[in-house]
């Protein structure tokens, strides 16, 4: 950890964080539907970049104190992207030199090459968590109501009161473009990647099993 857990001169804020999302941050089922009004969109696109430009801002030595870390932003690079003030843009140009490439590369005349960029919090702190510990018996049994459950009046699964084996769990919110598997993972402070969970998953099969067999 270079800067710690508090922000420094130069690290990038958005004055407004409803303009976090970058106008051209968008899922490709969206970007299909842009395409149909392709020269309406671009005004539009036009008009919240430069609203977007205008909330960014370089924090100095003044304004530390009335900003925390979870104010932080990062850009994803681009060729319309504003980087951070400080080394932080520098650590951007030496990873893409590493693949041989540089910022100026991100502009392109093929609109389908062409890199905007976006920001995302640095930090993004969850909302209405709550956890429970539950018991059970049979791992192949849901834990959780699915969506399918809530549409049929379902509110509650009948898990055993004194079953074998404990599992928590944990219900929360985070902002577009957060994953819950990173929460998680600073949460359990355990390897969430698929290969770990799946070897997890394994060893349980394994013992239950094994318990079975007993």
């Amino acid at each position: 950890m270079v800067y710690g857990k508090k922000p420094v001169v130069g690290d990038l804020i958005m004055l407004n964080a409803a303009h976090i999302e970058h106008p051209n941050d968008v899922s490709s089922s969206s970007a299909k539907r842009l395409k149909l009004c392709e020269d309406v969109t671009n005004v539009k696109k036009n008009d919240h970049y430069d609203q977007l430009q205008s909330n960014l801002k370089c924090l100095t030595e003044e304004d530390l104190a009335s900003h925390s870390i979870s104010d932080v932003i990062l850009p994803l690079p681009g060729e319309s992207i504003t980087y951070p003030c400080n080394d932080v843009q520098k650590w951007y140009e030496e990873i893409i030199a590493e693949d041989g490439l540089h910022m100026s590369m991100l502009q392109h005349t093929v609109k389908e090459y062409r890199l905007s960029g976006a920001y995302r919090k640095l930090i993004s702190h969850p909302t209405a968590v709550n956890w429970d510990i539950v018991r059970y018996d049979d791992y192949k049994k849901p834990l959780l109501l699915s969506d399918r459950d809530r549409l049929e009046g379902i509110t509650e699964l009948c898990l055993p009161q004194d079953g074998e084996y404990r599992a928590i769990r944990i219900h929360f919110n985070l902002p577009s473009s957060s994953y819950a598997t990173v929460a998680l993972r600073e949460l359990l402070k355990s390897d969430m990647s698929v290969k770990n969970q799946s070897l997890i998953g394994d060893d349980h099969k394994l013992q239950s099993a094994g318990d079975r067999a007993d």
